[in-house]
């Protein structure tokens, strides 16, 4: 796996077919991009720097735009990390949202949202609604229609 830290503050992880980029679009607002597949290559790097975040700003309002994610059915293991996850942190999040637009990964996140029993945790099939939520945090942030 690498890390890497941008001249910008964006960190980005990248291992196999997947990557995930961190970008601070507001203090304690952190927009996360997934693009690929987390078959565990990742181990707990994702949440670390979600962990990280929480503790630079105390509170977090999490963004994940999991539009180019691909979900497989016969990883059970990285959903249950997240669920793990959420649930511990559920104190220090001003909400989750994630935009999913494939039927079977928005499943799993549904499914994810019911293990962790996290309320905050909102799946957005939907552009429009996803980035109204985020720019309720941060007014200028965007993510147009290329993600």
């Amino acid at each position: 796996m690498e890390r890497r830290q941008h001249d910008d503050g964006t960190v980005t992880l990248s291992s196999g077919s997947g990557v995930f980029t961190f970008a601070t679009v507001a203090p304690g607002v952190l927009l996360v991009t997934v693009r690929g597949s987390d078959t565990g290559q990742f181990g707990t790097a994702v949440l670390d720097e979600l962990h990280t975040a929480i503790q630079r700003f105390g509170r977090l309002a999490l963004f994940i735009d999991a539009r180019e994610t691909v979900v497989t059915s016969d990883k059970h293991a990285v959903p249950g990390l997240w669920a793990a996850w959420l649930t511990e942190h559920a104190d220090s999040l001003d909400g989750v949202h994630v935009l999913a637009d494939d039927r079977f990964t928005s499943l799993v996140l549904d499914i994810t949202k019911h293990v962790s029993r996290l309320r905050g945790l909102r799946v957005h099939r939907d552009l429009a609604p996803f980035e109204e939520r985020l720019r309720a945090f941060a007014p200028a942030a965007a993510l147009g229609t290329g993600g």
